[in-house]
């Protein structure tokens, strides 16, 4: 009789596990509507918050603030190499009101995702795009992410994903930020989200000169098949555009050492641009503005940090060229 009923009895797992689920599965849902009415990352999804505010952190995230702020129509996406480009000179040479959001080590998957929430959370007030496009869009042999880990389920159209993804430890962890905001107590991110990364590379500058080798060319891999990997990117990334929404597909300006890199480096780059502005072509009011080209500015070191990073007169003349494209097409 005693071995049947100490066997109908709970085991010392079974007195910890059970309650432990119980409590698990209630706090887990009160924790998911917890971050859905805080909402850390400030999307505007789940919460009353209607204005956009977004204390300081990484573009990854604080760029879905920026996204959904109507004081701006039109958007820069690329990554550093189009970060100097500044919102407030190209809206008055444009007539546009620019949000920055170009971010960090993203290529053309990161900047699709990006792309492709602008549009659907701005519509048909997305009057511009500009979007950089540097070497990662020509790199055939790999896949089209970084690497470098990415929010894509931030900036994801399902409400599903961007949930799942919400509920993490890093979302905790934004939670007391989020309140210093609203009392006060935490920094407000940049509006216009513009970073003046040339501060940054003075101060690599002070602690020596960089060498040689930081200025000199990569070779991109030859094509797959004779496609671009980013082909499929830079497609649906136009296609969730509004009609009307000008577009500027920017090769941002690359230091040309003046060395001799041989034909079959030619001519992977020539097949590249020539697939991107070939997608470029299916669309109206899209225009594409190639700096890569051995000129002699880009031949001038003083115009560079590096081989891929210009200074701010450089990115002031890219300026000047983008908002020309723009105001030659027609505004609908």
């Amino acid at each position: 009789m005693s071995s049947s009923i100490s066997s109908s009895e709970p085991s010392g797992a079974e007195r910890f596990f059970k309650p432990f689920l119980i409590t698990a599965l209630i706090a887990a849902p009160l924790m998911l509507g917890f971050l859905m009415l805080i909402d850390p990352y400030d999307t505007g999804r789940f919460t009353f918050a209607r204005k956009p505010t977004m204390f300081v952190t990484g573009p990854r995230v604080s760029n879905v603030s920026r996204m959904r702020d109507t004081a701006f129509n039109a958007v820069i996406i690329g990554n550093s190499t189009t970060q100097l480009l500044m919102p407030e000179r190209l809206n008055g040479l444009a007539g546009l009101s620019f949000v920055q959001l170009s971010t960090p080590a993203t290529g053309p998957n990161e900047q699709k995702a990006m792309v492709q929430a602008f549009a659907r959370i701005r519509g048909a007030e997305t009057k511009a795009l500009v979007l950089g496009m540097d070497r990662t869009w020509c790199d055939a042999a790999r896949e089209k992410t970084t690497g470098v880990p990415f929010p894509f389920w931030l900036y994801s159209a399902s409400p599903l994903t961007y949930l799942t993804g919400l509920f993490r430890m890093d979302s905790l962890e934004a939670v007391p930020r989020r309140i210093g905001l609203f009392l006060g107590r935490e920094k407000r991110a940049a509006q216009d989200g513009y970073w003046n990364t040339e501060q940054d590379y003075i101060a690599i500058e002070r602690r020596g000169p960089l060498p040689d080798r930081a200025f000199e060319e990569s070779t991109p891999p030859p094509p797959v098949n004779g496609r671009f990997a980013a082909d499929s990117a830079l497609r649906e990334a136009l296609a969730a555009l509004p009609a009307t929404t000008r577009v500027v597909l920017l090769h941002p300006p690359i230091f040309a050492s003046g060395r001799d890199y041989g034909d079959a480096h030619r001519q992977r780059l020539g097949a590249c641009k020539s697939a991107l502005t070939k997608v470029a072509a299916e669309r109206p009011l899209t225009a594409v503005i190639d700096r890569w080209n051995d000129s002699p500015v880009n031949r001038d070191r003083r115009l560079f940090f590096d081989h891929n990073h210009y200074r701010t007169p450089m990115a002031i003349d890219v300026e000047a060229e983008v908002a020309k494209a723009l105001n030659a097409m027609p505004g609908i």
